[in-house]
């Protein structure tokens, strides 16, 4: 299964975007507004492969379950299951991915929440918990990072002292041991509850604002990979991503993520 492996390796680096809804404290105030619309299905073709992913909501219209799909020439009908449980200090994430043996899955994040706002992310892998630390500076953006795995009470450090830069309402940069990862913008508005895969974040509660604010545009250019949107009636309906490799400038390839709205 190690063709599975690959898969579910791959699967966190997805843009999906959908509407999502988590109360007064956490919406996106300055985010375009989607006419009470939401994605109930995303679609991703790349380098021969098709993910299908279908999104579940709850009467607050909240994302509850997000379930993909896979096929390709490794894979058939290989499934990655997300769900989700709102409390009020807490948040619930359970992973599993069907049918493949792999050391990762299934897992279980407890989300602890202050101020509407997640500080506290405890995953559990294998019966290890890996434990993950998030601040906020006085606006409510998110400024900080570090996660550890702690052995008789004493933590061993993963990644100690993310910084995260923000620039006229974007998330700028992010800074660890000397080295700055760049974020490039569009003139496209962040559109509310829209799904950016920001590192060291669950993408769904990204959206949801329980990581702080959102930025103001939709990002164009991030870690050797360029995005381009079409937007029709305020609404992003495809994403393209062109991804090149840093090793090697003759090779890129293209992901088309398609959207469908209701």
């Amino acid at each position: 299964m190690r063709q599975f492996k690959l898969f579910s390796m791959l699967l966190p680096i997805l843009v999906l975007p959908m509407m999502a809804s988590c109360g007064d404290d956490n919406d996106n105030e300055g985010a375009v507004p989607t006419k009470g619309k939401r994605i109930t299905k995303i679609i991703e073709e790349s380098q021969g492969s098709t993910s299908e992913t279908l999104i579940s909501y709850d009467e607050k219209g909240r994302i509850i379950e997000a379930k993909t799909i896979t096929n390709s020439d490794n894979v058939t009908n290989g499934v990655y299951t997300k769900t989700y449980q709102y409390d009020k200090t807490t948040i619930i994430l359970k992973e599993e991915v069907k049918d493949a043996s792999n050391e990762q899955y299934p897992r279980t994040h407890t989300y602890t929440l202050s101020g509407g706002h997640i500080v506290k992310d405890t995953e559990i892998q294998n019966e290890t918990p890996i434990y993950k630390h998030y601040e906020y500076d006085s606006n409510g953006n998110w400024v900080k990072y570090i996660d550890y795995i702690q052995f008789d009470n004493d933590p061993m450090y993963l990644h100690e002292g993310h910084i995260i830069n923000w620039e006229n309402g974007n998330l700028s940069s992010i800074e660890y041991l000397g080295s700055k990862i760049q974020y490039n913008y569009s003139v496209s508005p962040w559109i509310k509850g829209i799904i950016f895969d920001f590192p060291f974040t669950d993408p769904i509660l990204f959206a949801e604002g329980f990581f702080g604010n959102t930025p103001k545009y939709l990002p164009s250019e991030f870690s050797y990979t360029k995005y381009n949107y079409n937007v029709v009636d305020g609404l992003v309906t495809k994403i393209t991503k062109t991804v090149t490799d840093p090793y090697n400038d003759n090779y890129s390839y293209t992901s088309v993520v398609n959207y469908i709205w209701e």
